[in-house]
């Protein structure tokens, strides 16, 4: 808070009297806002960010006495029912999150929990209590350095919004910024430091005593830690300079900081003003508690590898944790990082290249105790010379490297004419490769499958499931014929087709009666009746005309193409006069619809 300076003006405020007394309004009154959950000071921010997605949260419990008093202008004591705001209790709900190791952002919910005073100023009457305050958003980045550094740089600005109450001086009733230039670090170890220079800028307005306006601000921290970094304790001190008319209020506190389990920080500190400017308390306490995934609690670290000096076996050597040494993976008292054999054990060594390997007498780079050769240099994982096909003969001296054999053929297997694996000395079969079991001989081939008994061979059976006969159609081969002569019938395989509802005859059919020709033809003294049969579908009349077209244009083909003298032939039709089956079915009706070729002389 900052006010011009008040005493000349309380002089004509007492000359005056009583029910003239002007009326305070409200401000934001409240002169400590917390660093933000992550920071390790109460009230200073620090430069440094850690962290992607970590969150942080923190809970101040913010006690002050004489928060706001109106002095006497000549002994410069509070007056009497001067003491706007004597005790204060806030608490500030406070939640950042870090971002890319570089950015944090946050949010702060202040709490006017208990707040009583003098109402003899106040606009209100007097002050009251349980208000939310002014709420705090915020953002900072690290600009150069990292957490723990010697020092680091960054850039945080503040902004409230006027969500509290004037009236309570919990608020201002306008958004008010504060930006600042931040500098921290740590020292040997042991010592942190923060520092901040800024400028908090509000609308500048008299409040009835005084103004309120923007002010340049300033703040430093340091502590150092104790009990191997879990404890922290130091001084700070925050203040500000009105840019209108110097008034300044000073505080200083001294706090400390205890790591607890479960990513736990408690926090507790007392302070007290360092100036009589309005704002500063004379009196201030702090408690807070702190949850912040990843936080580091270390004492001092020489070698800089996230260990204390307490706890690392090698203090002047960063490794990593629990011991804090450098790797030594074969445990031989060399770091891995000067070990040339850092997974094998061994002894010092001049030679660079042989430091920390064990003994090699052949120089293969297979130590002795794992080499099948230890006096012929060779190569891992055994240490002998290579040998590919694992024929006791090295790859060097082996005429086929890539194929076992012996040592009498140069590495080479014995020959093998057939290539069956059975030396040519042992084969009985040396130009066909065969099996062990035969003496190197090829199996017999199997029997031919013959599935349906026709003589004719599966593998060239065209028919395998149906017997039939010789020929030399590879598609015909082992199938039954088209058409065959029975005792008073020539048997057709497939029936005759013709286009619907005519005596066309369907080029399919061609095939079929190209067979029945084929058994005139042989047999001159066959005669046939061709006879045409119909279902019952249509007109009895229709169809005892359309059976008998149908017949005699088989009778036509077997004339004009098949060469069959017509006076062998003649055709009938008979409808649907003569069926084989009943005509309920789609099925039964076509298997009524036929052409039949029947013998009448022979």
């Amino acid at each position: 808070m900052h006010l011009r300076t008040l005493s000349v003006f309380l002089l004509s405020l007492l000359a005056v009297p009583a029910f003239a007394q002007p009326r305070v309004e409200g401000f934001a009154a409240q002169n400590h806002d917390p660093s933000w959950a992550g920071d390790r000071f109460f009230a200073t921010p620090e430069a440094s960010v850690e962290g992607h997605l970590r969150p942080a949260a923190k809970l101040t419990f913010n006690y002050a006495y004489g928060a706001l008093r109106v002095l006497d202008a000549n002994t410069g004591e509070p007056l009497a029912d001067g003491e706007l705001v004597r005790n204060q209790l806030y608490l500030h709900l406070d939640a950042s999150v870090a971002l890319f190791d570089r950015v944090r952002v946050g949010l702060g919910l202040p709490f006017a929990a208990a707040q009583s005073g003098d109402g003899a100023f106040i606009a209100s009457g007097s002050v009251r209590s349980a208000r939310l305050a002014d709420m705090r958003l915020g953002a900072r980045v690290n600009l150069l350095g990292k957490t723990d550094d010697l020092y680091s740089v960054g850039l945080q600005a503040d902004l409230w919004l006027p969500t509290g109450s004037r009236e309570n001086f919990a608020g201002d009733g306008a958004v008010r910024g504060h930006p600042r230039l931040v500098a921290s670090g740590r020292v040997q170890g042991r010592y942190l430091y923060s520092a901040a220079l800024g400028a908090l800028l509000r609308d500048g307005r008299d409040v009835g005593i005084g103004k309120v306006g923007s002010a340049l601000t300033y703040s430093a921290a340091a502590a150092a830690l104790f009990l191997d970094g879990q404890l922290q304790v130091g001084p700070e001190i925050s203040g500000s300079t009105a840019f209108a008319d110097g008034e300044s209020p000073v505080e200083a506190l001294v706090g400390a900081h205890l790591c607890l389990p479960y990513q736990l920080v408690v926090g507790a500190g007392v302070g007290t003003a360092l100036s009589r400017a309005p704002g500063a308390a004379a009196f201030r306490g702090l408690a807070s508690l702190t949850w912040e995934p990843g936080r580091r609690c270390l004492g001092p670290d020489a070698d800089g590898d996230e260990g204390s000096d307490a706890q690392d076996r090698c203090p002047h050597r960063a490794g990593p944790k629990p011991e804090g040494c450098p790797p030594d993976t074969d445990s031989d008292g060399i770091p891995d990082a000067d070990d040339a054999c850092a997974a094998e054990a061994g002894p010092a060594n001049a030679d660079r290249s042989r430091h920390g390997c064990p003994p090699d007498s052949d120089g293969d780079g297979v130590a002795d105790a794992r080499d099948s050769c230890p006096m012929t240099a060779g190569r891992a994982p055994d240490g002998c010379p290579l040998d590919s096909d694992a024929d006791s003969v090295p790859d060097a001296e082996d005429a086929c490297p890539e194929v076992a054999g012996l040592s009498e053929h140069r590495g080479c297997p014995p020959p093998d004419a057939d290539g069956d694996s059975i030396a040519d000395s042992h084969d009985a079969c040396p130009d066909q490769p065969g099996t062990p079991e035969l003496q190197g001989c090829p199996p017999p081939p199997p029997p031919a499958v013959d599935s349906d008994a026709d003589g004719v061979a599966d593998v060239e059976d065209a028919c395998p499931e149906e017997a039939g006969g010789l020929s030399s159609d590879p598609k015909a081969n082992g199938c039954p014929a088209k058409a065959e002569l029975r005792k008073d019938a020539i048997e057709i395989r497939q029936q005759i087709q013709f286009a619907l509802g005519t005596a066309i005859i369907e080029p399919a059919s061609e095939e079929t009666l190209e067979t029945v020709a084929a058994i005139l033809r042989e047999r001159p003294a066959i005669r046939l009746s061709i006879e045409g049969h119909t279902d019952s579908s249509g007109p009895r009349e229709l169809n005892l005309e359309l059976s008998g077209l149908r017949a005699e244009a088989v009778r036509s083909w077997l004339v004009d193409k098949g060469s069959v003298a017509a006076d062998r032939l003649s055709a009938v039709g008979f409808g649907p006069d003569k069926p084989v089956v009943s005509n309920d079915t789609l099925d039964e009706r076509a298997k009524n619809r036929r052409v039949e070729l029947r013998v009448v002389a022979r």
